[in-house]
């Protein structure tokens, strides 16, 4: 699958929670990255896994901040996510270039919405 529709599809189609895409060395610009020279697999290896690590860091980050509460009244578990000052309900952008990128691309927030709705709901108009 091409990269931007595969984790649109495990999100949406399959219902995985956590789904992160990374570009490896070259660059999209050069066709050789899945040959590559001996000497790019250690500098290789050190950025996939400094990617692997941000998701990760992400995903704990997003765990700490989720509050659950359990309603008196019936009994049940509420979840909520804390956005913005960490009072409920308040919206911002989670990335700083996620204005940059609606600018850039303005059909962005529907081509990839999943992502967008969660990373850049300000910019998108979700709040």
């Amino acid at each position: 699958p091409a990269s931007g529709g595969s984790e649109d599809w495990a999100k949406q189609t399959a219902g995985i929670k956590y789904v992160y895409l990374l570009e490896l060395r070259p660059d999209e610009k050069n066709w050789d990255g899945f040959i590559l020279d001996e000497r790019q697999l250690i500098p290789t290896a050190t950025e996939t896994w400094a990617g692997i690590r941000v998701v990760a860091d992400a995903v704990i980050e997003r765990a700490n901040r989720k509050i659950t509460r359990i309603n008196g009244t019936k009994n049940t578990i509420k979840q909520e996510y804390r956005f913005g000052n960490g009072s409920a309900g308040s919206c911002y952008d989670l990335r700083h270039a996620c204005k940059r990128w609606v600018q850039e691309k303005e059909s962005i927030c529907k081509t990839v919405p999943i992502f967008m709705r969660e990373q850049c709901a300000y910019s998108c108009g979700h709040c």
